[in-house]
């Protein structure tokens, strides 16, 4: 399968920076507008969005900044400062979500998730997902992030459970969120999760005619640990607690918990 180059292409690197000026990546960012733009598959309204806990992990070490790391279209890299104060969240600390208002420049060599990817209920009636069908998801792998530009890495599942009245069990708190068949690592937090149903596809017996666009199903909260059955948070490092055990199952903060922050941030 070939994924479209606005899904490697919407995803930022997101970092602390250390006393002595070097940089410590911590998590994935992606870029969405919230209004259809003037041409067909453009957007107004840009905004940047990664977890809540990540923000929270890189004030915890004392810090007021969070730096994000940008492709170039010639080929380098640019950083950009941000105050963490600037990120908005939901007074609901387990909606592990936060937003800043910023554009991308035309130097930026990034694409914006538009409206026409949202998972919206209309969407979701008329492409009919659910489990097993496939996941993609694009964001940070620690150890190989890029020298002079970043390299997103991407990961294929598949979902495992859309039942997010069951809520899971996270050390933000219990959280409404939807499970992927798919390795969560240090880094993905804050990464995009989008959905393919596929051109064609089976549902009860019959064959459907599906949809060959991918749709935001959310974004990456952390996974399973295999120890204590609790999420092992990502931490500001982007890495991993010693002597826990990946299980396979990532936790996806939901589009629609996505869209509720939307609506609290443009009201603000």
């Amino acid at each position: 399968m070939k994924i479209d180059e606005d899904v490697l292409k919407c995803v930022g690197f997101i970092a602390a920076r250390r006393v002595d000026g070097s940089y410590r990546l911590c998590g994935s960012v992606f870029f969405v507008g919230l209004s259809p733009g003037a041409e067909p598959n453009t957007a107004n309204e840009i905004v940047w969005i990664t977890a809540r806990h990540v923000i929270d992990g890189i004030r915890s070490l004392g810090l007021s900044e969070a730096h994000i790391r940008l492709n170039q279209r010639n080929g380098e890299t640019r950083w950009v400062s941000t105050q963490l104060s600037e990120w908005f969240m939901l007074p609901d600390q387990t909606c592990d979500v936060a937003i800043l208002r910023r554009d991308l420049m035309d130097w930026d060599d990034h694409k914006v998730v538009g409206p026409n990817f949202f998972l919206t209920d209309e969407v979701q009636t008329k492409i009919q997902f659910g489990v097993t069908d496939e996941v993609i998801v694009t964001g940070l792998f620690t150890h190989r992030a890029g020298n002079r530009r970043n390299v997103p890495i991407v990961r294929i599942g598949n979902i495992a459970s859309l039942n997010h009245e069951e809520k899971v069990s996270t050390k933000l708190g219990e959280m409404p969120a939807y499970l992927i068949e798919c390795r969560s690592i240090g880094g993905l937090s804050g990464s995009p999760v989008f959905v393919l149903t596929g051109v064609e596809r089976a549902l009860n017996g019959k064959v459907l005619n599906g949809d060959s666009h991918v749709y935001l199903l959310g974004l990456i909260h952390g996974h399973y640990d295999v120890l204590d059955s609790a999420i092992d948070e990502v931490d500001a490092a982007g890495g991993l607690t010693a002597n826990r055990v990946n299980t396979g199952i990532a936790i996806v903060t939901p589009f629609w918990r996505l869209q509720k922050v939307f609506e609290a941030f443009r009201t603000q």
